[in-house]
């Protein structure tokens, strides 16, 4: 008997991930039942080789920068180390965190609050000893700071531009001449970001602290 329902036991769970793995295959109801996430094949298939951070600054009339987040009281960190804002990857509230900011601070009238994503490669977040014993070369940080997100004084959205991996995505589709004719002899090609994306920014982080 005890033999039975293992073998009962084996079966029902390969049955259970092969029914998983084709749904998957042939995008058949993936997401009909919470209990899918548990047998589709896709648990992991949004990690990147990049990490990410959020920035968000304030413009003044005197051209001068102000970090917005952390705010001068304080970070809220509801998981981990990271911030608040880090934990809204399509900086949807980023807004009003700078609003939030400006509303408790003294200072000058401001022109414009920008959304910046800074993205570097997860490996140089490897410990001193790690890196060490796994490579030869010193770490040398590559950033790259990209404008997300243009708002108004009042946290009006003016523009938003795509992340900086979809960004280097489209830029590497647009530089291969044969990905670039077999998108004019194949299925028309959209592009779907309205404004033309700036390149890589500076960081505009060090400019006069806020008052509380």
């Amino acid at each position: 008997m005890k033999r039975w329902l293992i073998i009962a036991f084996i079966s029902s769970y390969l049955s259970a991930l092969s029914y998983g793995l084709v749904c998957h295959t042939i995008s058949y109801s993936p997401a009909w039942h919470p209990m899918m996430y548990y047998v589709v094949w896709d648990m992991f298939c949004g990690w990147a080789s990049y990490a990410q951070t959020t920035h968000i600054v304030a413009e003044g009339e005197s051209q001068n920068f102000y970090e917005l987040a952390p705010a001068p009281w304080g970070e809220f960190r509801p998981w981990g180390p990271g911030g608040r804002r880090d934990f809204d990857p399509f900086h949807n509230h980023c807004g009003e965190i700078a609003l939030n900011t400006l509303r408790h601070t003294r200072h000058e009238p401001i022109t414009r609050i920008f959304v910046i994503e800074e993205s570097w490669p997860k490996k140089f977040d490897l410990p001193e000893v790690i890196w060490n014993t796994r490579y030869d070369v010193p770490k040398d940080i590559k950033r790259y700071c990209r404008v997300r997100v243009e708002l108004t004084p009042s946290g009006q959205v003016v523009r938003k531009f795509d992340p900086w991996l979809t960004y280097q995505n489209m830029r590497m589709v647009a530089d291969n001449p044969r990905l670039e004719q077999d998108s004019k002899r194949g299925r028309p090609m959209f592009v779907l970001q309205r404004e033309t994306p700036p390149g890589n920014v500076p960081l505009p982080v060090g400019g006069a602290p806020l008052g509380n």
